[in-house]
């Protein structure tokens, strides 16, 4: 599991070396918008109750964990 609180490197590329971003996401997944889904504050979506396809696990900003579901062990 990743641990962006230690500041791993992550993918194997050492500090100091140019690295581009990551997202990755699981297009069989579906989920549903809802109230406790959201990040912000703003709650007002057309999409609520909507069941949308595939769903982003992680994503790597310039070679750190930037976010991760909490789903993942």
């Amino acid at each position: 599991m990743f641990d962006p609180a230690r500041e791993q490197v992550v993918l194997g590329v050492d500090p100091g070396v140019q690295v581009g971003d990551l997202v990755v996401f699981d297009r069989a997944d579906r989920w549903t918008v809802a109230d406790g889904t959201f990040r912000s504050r703003g709650r007002n979506t057309p999409l609520m109750g909507v069941a949308l396809p595939g769903r982003v696990l992680l994503t790597i900003v310039r070679g750190r964990l930037a976010w991760q579901d909490p789903g993942l062990d």
